[in-house]
């Protein structure tokens, strides 16, 4: 069997079953169900012991690839399966990142016909409705925020990683000459002024654009591993600045739009349309919007660096005990 282990091979057993496994999972078909096989059929199918192959899972688990459930088994993570293997396919229509090259797992990169994508959103009936806009920091998303600013829109930006918490950027107030610099992670900063919770739970959100690292028809989005967006929106959903009916609009190359279906995550957030610089795609899947910030997934390390995720767990529980 082409799966067994080579037992000549100075490659430690475990290894190589950790290679073998990564490999099984990157290409289990998204149409199949993503449980991977139990023990006792892969310690045959590699031949090794239950401890080497303990071993190997427990390290794709930790990467992220693979999810173990005490009684249901081992599955298969689909959005960390992809974003890999997404990799190839953006390795070729992506503009580099000077910090992150085109690595999808820590950021959404530009893309070859963005600026496409842009004027085609800037034609649908959702932008054209829209005051206020709230647009991820993609690179891709930086000639929309740059041309939200010249019609005079309110945008609104998260700071990278929502260390800094959202910033407003108002587009009547912008020299028409640092509108693209205003557009940037830096130069938002700069331009712009940070949102404050009271602020943003008294503001109406008309539009919602992202990036994607891939999205599929029936309006699943997957962005970075780190999963801004969907904390992002439970911030926005918990404050009533935006609700189920937000319209959120996904920007993406063509090539990003992959034929995929599976059960929806908790905390992922549906879009309603998917703009390509060739066209504008309905998505064709039941609205997913989460009321709020799903808090069983939030890490102690974003609670204490992420702004307003402390400030808003403590209003949250304020008036689930207003005696207290």
């Amino acid at each position: 069997m082409l799966d067994r282990i080579d037992r000549s091979s100075v490659a430690p057993a475990h290894a190589q079953v950790l290679d073998r496994l990564r490999e099984l999972a990157l290409h289990l078909p998204w149409d199949q169900s993503p449980v991977i096989p139990g023990e006792p059929a892969l310690m045959e199918r590699f031949g090794v012991s239950r401890g080497t192959l303990r071993r190997a899972t427990s390290a794709l688990v930790r990467e992220g690839l693979l999810v173990a459930e005490r009684g249901r088994g081992t599955f298969v993570s689909r959005p960390h399966q992809v974003r890999l293997r997404m990799r190839e396919v953006v390795e070729h229509i992506a503009l580099p990142d000077s910090r992150w090259h085109t690595d999808v797992t820590r950021f959404v990169p530009d893309f070859k016909g963005s600026g496409e994508a842009v004027e085609a959103l800037a034609q649908t009936e959702e932008y054209s409705r829209s005051g206020t806009i709230f647009v991820t920091p993609d690179n891709s998303l930086r000639g929309l925020i740059a041309s939200a600013l010249g019609q005079a829109r309110t945008v609104l930006v998260p700071t990278y990683g929502l260390r800094r918490g959202i910033v407003r950027l108002d587009g009547a107030a912008i020299d028409p000459t640092q509108r693209a610099f205003a557009a940037t992670l830096d130069g938002l900063e700069r331009f712009g002024r940070r949102v404050e919770l009271d602020e943003l739970a008294s503001t109406k959100i008309d539009l919602i654009v992202t990036g994607a690292v891939a999205v599929s028809r029936d309006g699943r989005h997957f962005g970075s591993a780190d999963a801004y967006f969907e904390i992002e929106w439970g911030i926005l959903r918990a404050l009533g600045a935006v609700d189920h009916d937000t319209p959120v609009v996904c920007v993406c190359h063509d090539s990003q739009v992959v034929e995929l279906r599976h059960d929806w995550e908790d905390g992922s957030v549906s879009v309603d349309a998917i703009v390509t610089p060739t066209a504008v795609v309905r998505a064709n899947g039941p609205l997913h919007r989460p009321a709020g910030v799903n808090w069983d997934t939030v890490t102690t390390e974003q609670l204490t660096t992420l702004a307003y995720l402390n400030s808003l767990r403590d209003r949250e529980a304020a008036k689930e005990y207003p005696g207290g």
